[in-house]
């Protein structure tokens, strides 16, 4: 089998795969302009559509389907964007699990296409001389609970700050209301660091590797989140991160299993939090650990981009859905 580019425009990229004998096996394309439906351009903005993956039914069950989705996620890569994204209609079970197997993420949006509703899904791609967090650190990690001010988590903050603004830049996104995305870092974090609850350092040896905190909220956040949780006490979950090195050990969840214990201990019956749908890895992780989706929470509501989900920690009942 080879795969070939068809078609170059300024808005299209097709490719074919065909057999040696030039039988045609399928084909997929990527949209340079994104996503034609309002709802799905908000939500990503500035990324690439994949779209019209087909295989023929004789075909199927050959790797021809990944084959051509990796084909289009180099082509995206090349041009520095880190993002892929796509389009499926919620009950295509083959084409979903398809592309869950290539690491896909739904990114909770929904939208209405000629065969009904369709579901959005990303994933983040790794670019040039990005090794996509496989570096490991030695050695096991110690939780310490520190202050919000403590110079190795201003560090850290200060480190994914950077991270997520070289990805929305590479996107162009602009007017993204994320706290861990726009605006100056330490500013934002005197205001949130006066609601800790608790913060968590994560170390190797003397290397701090990753950091969470639980904050309390605000009070437009904590009388928006009541509307749609009931009469329980929230916390707000604020800047997870663990440095790429530190990645695919399992530390992000241990930093949220201890922050949990934390609150719990701390009185409080539920926990929310804030993502980007452009950051699917992140809504994996948290999806993954029984948050779901609930309405946005100031100073987040009307951006379309951002994600709020919150987990109820007094029962294993899920929060109200949005």
């Amino acid at each position: 089998m080879r795969i070939a580019l068809q078609e170059s425009t300024d808005t299209l990229d097709a490719f074919l795969a065909a057999s040696d004998d030039g039988t045609p096996l399928g084909s997929v394309g990527v949209k340079w302009q994104g996503f034609g439906r309002p709802e799905e351009a908000a939500a990503l903005p500035g990324v690439p559509e994949i779209s019209g993956l087909y295989v023929r039914p004789s075909s199927r069950g050959r790797g021809i389907g990944s084959a051509l989705l990796r084909v289009a996620e180099e082509r995206i890569a090349a041009r520095g964007i880190p993002l892929a994204a796509l389009a499926v209609n919620v009950e295509n079970v083959r084409a979903r699990a398809l592309y869950e197997r290539e690491g896909y993420v739904d990114v909770r949006v929904r939208s209405t296409g000629p065969k009904g509703t369709d579901a959005l899904l990303a994933r983040v791609l790794h670019l040039d001389g990005d090794d996509g967090g496989r570096g490991v650190a030695a050695g096991a990690a110690v939780l310490d609970v520190v202050t919000w001010a403590d110079g190795r988590v201003r560090g850290l903050r200060a480190a994914q700050q950077d991270e997520l603004r070289r990805r929305y830049t590479l996107l162009h996104v602009e007017g993204a209301t994320g706290d861990a995305v726009n605006g100056d870092p330490l500013e934002a974090d005197a205001g949130v660091g006066a609601r800790a609850v608790t913060t968590l350092l994560a170390r190797i040896g003397d290397e701090p590797v990753g950091t969470v905190a639980v904050c309390e909220l605000s009070a437009a956040a904590a009388g928006s989140v009541r509307d749609t949780l009931g009469d329980v006490r929230a916390a707000e979950v604020k800047r997870l991160y663990v440095s790429p090195a530190a990645r695919r050990r399992g530390l992000s969840r241990a930093l949220m299993a201890s922050a949990e214990g934390h609150a719990r201990r701390a009185g409080v019956g539920a926990l929310v939090l804030e993502t980007g749908r452009l950051q699917p890895e992140a809504i994996a992780l948290y999806t993954g650990l029984g948050f779901t989706p609930i309405e946005t929470y100031p100073p987040y509501a009307g951006d379309p981009t951002s994600l709020c989900l919150a987990r109820r920690l007094s029962s294993s009942v899920p929060a109200t859905a949005c």
